[in-house]
């Protein structure tokens, strides 16, 4: 029986142990994702025909490894991680509005 309150006792701190350390973690990501973001990454196409706008490629975070290959193939790209509709509707306006 002494046993089983010394293995008691041994998991309640180590269940603590983990319980602040998964605590302390989340804090510590929190705050750096919102920073980690990054900024915009805006590739020119890298070949589209005359007189015409090429295709535009909108994206987020999914989109910042890709904006090089959709650039060579054609598209002009636009991405930022941590991007949210509104961000991307008003780069849409602004560039309506410029007659992009």
């Amino acid at each position: 029986m002494r046993q089983l309150g010394t293995l008691a006792r041994r998991l309640e701190i180590r269940w603590l142990d983990v319980v602040i350390a998964v605590g302390l973690s989340v804090l510590a990501i929190a705050a750096p994702s919102e920073a980690a973001c990054g900024g915009v990454v805006d590739v020119p196409a890298a070949h589209h025909p005359r007189g015409q706008s090429p295709p535009l490629a909108i994206g987020d975070s999914t989109m910042l490894l890709a904006a090089y290959p959709l650039a060579s193939a054609g598209f002009e790209v636009n991405a930022h991680g941590c991007r949210q509709w509104p961000e991307a509707l008003a780069l849409i306006r602004a560039r309506k509005a410029a007659g992009q």
